[in-house]
């Protein structure tokens, strides 16, 4: 997968040296390739920017809904990646219209337009209020499974277990993990979504290790009344 997220990255590149005119559809589907394969690698900053220059084309208002709403969803994912969320929520609000449009509309075949924008809406929200964030992430998995691209899923899945474990869902956050992990040894997932799932493996193993230990300390001294005290 390294390898293959390197040739993409390569390949994007050549796509933008050729589409050099703004007004063009081209100019627009490389840099959201582009856009992709920095954010395939983890280089969200550069795939911000990369993205907000593929935004400002005149020709987007021309682009075809379905483009559109990726192309803003990709931004807004790619912000709220970096931590720019005030931006996100703008660029949110730009297509927002168009996005419930396509909802109504297409019903679940909205999922390809809208997954992306979706899961970048409920991050923003996770990253300042987790029990507001469940509805949303929860939304953000369901598009994610009728669309079918394993590393939407793979971060709707983990983001949700994350909230989940935040506010003590303990139960729910290890089903949500579980089902993360068997789509990403079963599926093709971009480098940078499993790594996000695979840290936050680590943390909740971590967490768990050191509560059953706990647990398993107070057990013997309930049940050892001979032990001596620490």
């Amino acid at each position: 997968m390294p390898g293959d997220s390197k040739a993409a990255l390569a390949y994007a590149r050549r796509a933008v040296e050729r589409e050099t005119d703004p007004t063009r559809w081209g100019y627009v589907a490389a840099r959201q390739a582009l856009g992709g394969a920095l954010m395939g690698v983890g280089r969200m900053d550069d795939a911000a920017a990369v993205l907000e220059d593929c935004w400002r084309s005149p020709v987007r208002e021309e682009l075809p809904r379905l483009l559109f709403l990726q192309s803003g969803g990709q931004l807004t994912l790619a912000l709220v990646e970096c931590g720019n969320l005030a931006r996100a929520r703008r660029i949110s609000a730009q297509v927002a219209d168009a996005a419930a449009e396509a909802e109504r509309e297409w019903g679940p075949g909205a999922a390809a337009a809208v997954g992306v924008l979706r899961l970048a809406e409920a991050q923003a929200v996770a990253a300042e209020d987790p029990a507001a964030a469940l509805g949303p992430l929860h939304r953000a998995v369901q598009h994610a499974e009728s669309w079918g691209r394993a590393t939407v899923l793979v971060s709707s899945l983990t983001h949700l277990a994350a909230a989940q474990w935040a506010l003590g869902h303990r139960s729910e956050a290890r089903v949500a993990l579980a089902r993360a992990r068997e789509v990403a040894d079963t599926d093709e997932a971009r480098p940078f979504a499993v790594r996000r799932l695979e840290e936050l493996e680590a943390r909740i193993g971590r967490t768990a290790g050191r509560a059953a230990h706990s647990r398993g300390l107070l057990e013997e001294e309930l049940t050892d009344p001979e032990r001596p005290e620490r």
